[in-house]
């Protein structure tokens, strides 16, 4: 429930003008053609607050085409439809879509492609399958660029933002997020602003930066004007019922959700009444009134029909399998959580993954079963690693300085939480044995037990710190690492020649070849460098395709013979087996370290001077001082 109203895919009201006509339209078709017009901009306004009405008017508007066919109004108003049935109908949503396809060579506009693509991609992520959903966003922002469609561009840039923060990709998702509402404000369109406003503050919110996503709900609520599309105000505030949620502020939470609840149903807008029922089961759970909150859930459940959305099911299975531990039946709720843990795995949605383990983790301690409950715990904790390592490993200038430091107190908040969470377990294993009257081998193989699980913490714990320093997918030193490496440098206060090093091109490979060869190629690329770097060199991965060293004790001109020999290593990898013809290149920005430098200052300069080189042409070497 992230937008303010069906934004990417059906607001989209701009039409490309076509070539001339070889004969002047006649007064009837340009009387039609007019009429189409004002229908279709009618529907698009209908969007924000009167589905029904965009039903009825998107009928009419086919009535006129079917006697005075245009492609390109057509596509228009089968992508509102589209829209219009992927909150209700899967079946009438993908029928939609079979009546686009063959629309889209005869387009004028080849922009409104990106309108089909991003209303498939909607359809997917409501099914779970997030893979799919983010490639055909992909493919939609490619098309919305191709044909300079900003309002469009707009639009995708949107849902593949919100995507990335759900997957924890929170740099890319900003980045997005920011893009489209500068285009947004470009356009001077104030409601899509406030949806793309509302996106971010979701962004912060899954950051765990609850207090900045607060401000920006209660922004929003009190900045709409009179008289806005009410479902834009039910969204709103259920997100900020969320944030709250999020937060354990439970009776404002509740007070939300149920304004929320009572608005959906006002409006008749079942899938605001499905998260507002999941919303306040939540809070009674919390609460500990697990009897009132399964009443809500299976309301939900029973409404949920008409709601086709996998990851509101699974919100809605981790909730009663809440209810049901509260209630003393824990395991009646396993095949639920094993479902929604299934739903979200496949999802990506590491957040909501996480919680739901904690859950099952609970339900096997209060069955006894405490391996199961350790496992479950355990790889919440490691999903949660994984996403405080996307935290830092995305790299990304504008968050650099505003989350550095936040991402370190986050994973120390976490880290102690995990530390809490294995003790939890093994006070709960304390209290079980102190409630047995066992025999004395079955004392013995319980203390074996807490044996193991403290060695299991102990592993666990360096697993941990080992990960934290490590990029896990070329093996070297993370960007925390050779950033805390170059620090040490400077507050050494010798002199030393940094590098960062970018692979030249390097989505162009991923979008022809594939990700997987685009991690066989940072693999090979990193493995011919550790033979090249030489003693005193630290090399580490900065994120994606940049990677910077440190040359301690070296001056620039030895920085650049070894940036020289670095970016000639590149050149001469065998790389066919996965590239095929194409040639690999380097750039290369070098920059010297010096008594009383700044690491901001010089990881600026490295920079400058990388960008230099890209656009010198690429595959060269600049020095900035």
């Amino acid at each position: 429930m992230r937008r303010v109203f069906a934004l990417s895919t059906a607001a989209l009201i701009a039409l490309a003008p076509g070539p001339a006509a070889s004969q002047p339209a006649s007064a009837a078709v340009a009387g039609d053609r007019a009429e189409l017009q004002k229908l279709v901009d009618r529907a698009v306004v209908a969007v924000r607050a009167e589905p029904e009405t965009l039903f009825r008017l998107t009928n009419q508007a086919l009535a006129l085409l079917a006697a005075n066919p245009d492609p390109d109004l057509e596509a228009q108003v089968r992508v509102l439809r589209c829209d219009y049935f992927n909150e209700r109908d899967r079946a009438a949503a993908e029928h939609e879509l079979e009546l686009l396809r063959p629309l889209m060579p005869r387009l004028r506009n080849p922009g409104h492609r990106a309108g089909m693509l991003g209303c498939e991609g909607e359809m997917s992520e409501q099914s779970g399958d997030n893979t799919r959903a983010m490639a055909l966003y992909e493919q939609a922002v490619g098309v919305a660029e191709a044909a300079h469609d900003e309002r469009r561009l707009a639009d995708v840039l949107f849902l593949r933002g919100y995507l990335r923060s759900v997957r924890g990709d929170f740099a890319q998702g900003l980045a997005d997020l920011k893009r489209s509402l500068s285009l947004y404000e470009k356009l001077k369109l104030p409601v899509e602003m406030r949806t793309a406003v509302n996106g971010v503050a979701g962004l912060y919110s899954r950051m765990g930066d609850l207090d900045q996503a607060g401000k920006y709900y209660e922004d929003a609520l009190r900045t709409m004007p009179e008289g806005v599309a009410a479902r834009e105000r039910v969204i709103a505030q259920h997100n900020l019922g969320r944030n709250l949620e999020r937060a354990g502020r439970w009776d404002e939470a509740q007070r939300q959700f149920e304004q929320v609840l009572a608005q959906s149903r006002e409006l008749q807008y079942l899938r605001g009444e499905v998260y507002a029922l999941r919303g306040l089961a939540a809070v009674r759970n919390a609460k500990g009134d697990g009897e009132r909150a399964l009443l809500l859930v299976e309301e939900g459940q029973r409404l949920y029909g008409a709601v086709p959305d996998e990851p509101l099911r699974a919100r809605l299975l981790v909730e009663r399998a809440t209810a049901l531990r509260l209630l003393h039946r824990p395991a009646d709720g396993l095949p639920g959580l094993r479902e929604a843990i299934r739903i979200f795995g496949a999802g990506d949605a590491v957040i909501e993954e996480s919680q739901a383990r904690q859950e099952l983790a609970r339900a096997a301690a209060d069955l006894g079963d405490w391996r199961q409950a350790y496992v479950q715990q355990a790889q919440a904790q490691r999903t949660a690693l994984d996403l405080l390592r996307r935290q830092v490993d995305n790299r990304f200038a504008t968050m650099k300085a505003q989350f550095d430091s936040e991402a370190k107190e986050r994973e120390l908040v976490m880290l102690q939480r995990e530390n809490h969470a294995t003790e939890h377990a093994l006070a709960q294993q304390r209290r079980a044995a102190n409630l047995q009257v066992l025999a004395a081998v079955l004392a013995s193989a319980l203390a074996l037990l807490l044996a193991l699980l403290a060695w299991r913490q102990w592993q666990a714990g360096r697993e941990l710190r080992t990960l934290a320093m490590t990029d896990d997918l070329t093996g070297l030193p993370n960007r925390r690492s050779v950033t805390a490496t170059t620090q040490a440098v400077i507050d050494e206060g010798g002199n030393a020649a940094l590098l960062i090093l970018d692979i030249d091109h390097f989505k162009r490979i991923n979008d022809q070849h594939g990700h997987a060869a685009g991690d066989a190629v940072l693999r090979a690329v990193t493995a011919a460098w550790r033979g090249a770097i030489g003693p005193g060199v630290t090399l580490g991965r900065l994120g994606g395709e940049e990677f910077v060293a440190v040359m301690q004790l070296g001056n620039l001109t030895q920085g650049k013979e070894l940036a020289e020999r670095l970016r000639q290593t590149v050149a001469g990898l065998d790389l066919s087996g996965w590239l095929g013809h194409l040639q690999l290149t380097t750039s290369v920005g070098v920059t010297l370290l010096g008594p009383g430098d700044t690491l901001a200052a010089a990881l600026a300069r490295a920079d400058a001077a990388l960008y230099r080189a890209k656009e010198g042409g690429r595959n060269r070497v600049e020095a900035l001082v």
